[in-house]
């Protein structure tokens, strides 16, 4: 048998034999040595994590947790839970709960809802965090920041940048 699809987009068989063709790359669980690397043109969703040493190349990248993983979009990153060690691109903007020793670059604005600590963040558009704290950080954002509380009396200190464009400056130098 030969099934040609109208749409582009991943394959799916139902149970019942059903096959459709989703626009959105839906992944249940971790992003891990079950799945391997995902690599797709379209929205990628992942109910789980992306694991240690595992890439997700899409457009938008959801996902619950990223430990230790890689995700380069060229479009929006929404990590609902955090990020944990792990690097993060994205053409759009980011949102996550929290970050720890990760490095994060986007051309659009980064959210982030609880805390970041140890962290290396390079931004076009602003970057925003109305609760939690930042600790041991650099934030480089060229359309501002809105960081509710930075340090600690224990903590190395943070560093934050506003109104420089070091994201396109590092572009360059990689080009």
């Amino acid at each position: 048998l030969k099934v040609i699809s109208d749409a582009e987009g991943n394959p799916k068989v139902k149970p019942s034999g059903e096959i459709s063709v989703n626009d959105a790359y839906f992944i249940e669980g971790d992003v891990d040595y079950t799945t391997g690397h995902i690599k797709f043109n379209k929205n990628v969703y992942i109910t789980g994590s992306i694991k240690s040493g595992f890439r997700v190349e899409a457009i938008d990248v959801v996902a619950n947790t990223i430990d230790g993983g890689i995700v380069k979009a060229d479009g929006d990153v929404f990590i609902q839970n955090g990020v944990t060690e792990s690097t993060l691109e994205a053409k759009g903007s980011i949102k996550t709960g929290f970050m720890h020793r990760s490095n994060a670059s986007c051309l659009g604005d980064m959210h982030v809802v609880k805390e970041i600590v140890d962290c290396d963040i390079l931004l076009e558009g602003t970057f925003e965090m109305s609760k939690g704290r930042m600790f041991a950080s650099s934030v480089c954002a060229k359309g501002g920041a809105k960081i509710y509380q930075v340090g600690s009396e224990k903590a190395k200190p943070s560093s934050i940048n506003v109104g420089t464009s070091v994201y396109l400056e590092t572009e360059l130098q990689n080009i």
